[in-house]
């Protein structure tokens, strides 16, 4: 079975699968500030998270997160809350630490299509299908 996310080194190439997670397309990526946890966000509805450095990457964490596909993620400026916005309509905040859920809620009546911490934290930006933006 193929893996359907790869690591692939920029001076040579070489490739290096990240096994045994989702099962279908990854949809979306979101990388700690200190670049060692990556997760994703797959149309299976999964989280997974990576030790992103590994040689032989594997989940670490996974969890059913939303129904359908996770649309877009993103870290808190601090390395401590993910932000997930799935077809279901909803934001979740999820503690990345241990996979806990914060909150959630119905965000826009289309889908959430990205995510963005502002960089001071505190303000999570969501944008969706039809251009609307929100602050929160």
């Amino acid at each position: 079975e193929e893996p359907v996310l790869s690591r692939f080194d920029i001076a040579d190439g070489a490739r290096t699968p990240f096994a045994g997670g989702h099962e279908t397309w990854v949809w979306s990526l979101a990388m700690t500030p200190d670049g060692t946890v990556l997760i994703s966000g797959g149309a299976d509805g999964k989280l997974c998270w990576w030790e992103s450095a590994s040689s032989e990457p594997k989940p670490t964490r996974q969890l059913s997160a939303h129904v359908g596909w996770i649309r877009a993620l993103a870290v808190s400026p601090d390395g401590s809350t993910l932000a997930s916005a799935g077809n279901d309509l909803v934001i979740r905040l999820w503690k990345i630490a241990d996979g806990t859920l914060i909150r959630e809620w119905t965000a826009h009546a289309k889908d959430s299509m990205t995510l963005l911490y502002h960089p001071g934290g505190g303000i999570l930006y969501s944008g969706d299908l039809m251009g609307v933006v929100k602050g929160w």
